[in-house]
């Protein structure tokens, strides 16, 4: 009344599923999408604060050397 070996049945591992069971690596392949989408996000909005804050800069230096040159006349 044993057991043997050969009587058992294996089931499929499920060690690289999530709780929905899809495989490990779709996974992978939705968070890359979601990722670069995240890079490309922060680069594009990196640019745009840098501009605003680079021509801030100019307009502050423009106003400063005009202001400078209205001193040095008085």
């Amino acid at each position: 009344m044993g057991v043997d070996d050969d009587d058992k049945v294996e089931l499929p591992s499920n060690t690289n599923r999530d709780s929905e069971g899809l495989p490990e690596s779709s996974n992978r392949v939705i968070f890359d999408d979601e990722i670069k989408k995240l890079e490309e996000f922060r680069t594009e909005w990196v640019e745009k604060i840098a501009v605003v804050i680079l021509r801030g800069f100019d307009a502050r230096s423009r106003e400063y050397l005009k202001n400078k040159k209205q001193w040095q006349k008085i």
